[in-house]
This record gives structure tokens, C-alpha cells and sequence, in this order.
């Protein structure tokens, strides 16, 4: 059975909990079917761990993200992939028109390919979604400068975060 198949069946769904770690190559039809026509979700986990990740299908998936006008918690482990900068800094802006959004976790451990310029739109995400509380990233091996990380603490004091983890 093809993942797109299954995702495509899941209706008006508040959670959304994905784990396709390891699992080899989850392709474009897979990821860009995660969403479907399900824009009242509320809470949204998605691991692609040790995945080859279709870029094309995760930068559609990104787009999708903007309807969610109910999301508040967003969680995406990206580790160990081999995701494109660009598709990342897509996910991370369209989470900035998600005006409930309270909690944010990406793990972009030893994804290489991740740099600098995700610090410019992690900061706009955190200026802009005053909601936001509770923020985690995991940027451990990948090519964020260490002036980068310097940076994102920095915004430690934008507000209160009731968590704020770089």
C-alpha cells in the first residue's frame, strides 16, 4: 500500500501523528497527500528521520501549511536527511500565518544542507507569532554558524518563552 493511499483516507482530523523514520524514500505523492483536505488540524508531529525525503513533495506539504488556521503545535524531525534549505525555510514561513501556534520542535540534526538563512526566517517566525511560547531546535551538525546560534539565542528575549531551546 502506498502511503498516499492511506494519508489520503484520514478525515477531519484535529491530530496528525506521521512516523516515517527509516522507512527509505517517502516520495512527492506521499508527502504532499499528508494534509489532504484536513485544515482543522490542531496538532501536527511528522518524523522523516534516516528518510530520503522527496524535496519537491515536502516544499508542497510546506505550502499546505499556510491553511492550517488551527494549528498550535508543530513538531518535525529531520534528522538525518538530505532536505533542501529552500524547503525548510518554506515550512518555517508558512508557520508564521499560523496564528495559534504555540509550541514549534524541529530537529534538523545532521541535515548538512541547512544554513544561515534559516536564522533570518526562524527569527521573523519568532517575532511575528506572538503565541509562540515554546520553541526547540535541534541544529547539531548541520551548516548553521555558530554566529547563527548566537543569534537565535538572542531572541531568548523577544518574550516570555515558557521553553526556548537552540
Amino acid at each position: 500500500v502506498h502511503g498516499c493511499e492511506v494519508i489520503s483516507k484520514l478525515k477531519d482530523l484535529s491530530h496528525l501523528t506521521l512516523d516515517f523514520r527509516s522507512c527509505g524514500r517517502v516520495g512527492d505523492k506521499t508527502i504532499s497527500s499528508i494534509l489532504g483536505s484536513n485544515t482543522n488540524i490542531e496538532h501536527i508531529e511528522l518524523y522523516f528521520g534516516d528518510t530520503n525525503v522527496s524535496d519537491q513533495g515536502f516544499d508542497i506539504f510546506a505550502g499546505k501549511v499556510i491553511d492550517l488556521k488551527l494549528l498550535n503545535f508543530c513538531l518535525v524531525h529531520l534528522g538525518r536527511t538530505q532536505i533542501a534549505n529552500q524547503s525548510v525555510l518554506r515550512l518555517i514561513s508558512s508557520l508564521t500565518t499560523c496564528q495559534r501556534l504555540k509550541s514549534f520542535e524541529v530537529n534538523f540534526d545532521s541535515c548538512g544542507m541547512v544554513t544561515d538563512k534559516i536564522v533570518d526566517v526562524l527569527s521573523n517566525l519568532l517575532k511575528v507569532r506572538e503565541s509562540l511560547i515554546d520553541v526547540q531546535l535541534n541544529l547539531r551538525m548541520t551548516g548553521v554558524t555558530k554566529g547563527g546560534i548566537e543569534k537565535l539565542n538572542k531572541l531568548k528575549t523577544i518574550r516570555n518563552f515558557t521553553r526556548f531551546k537552540v
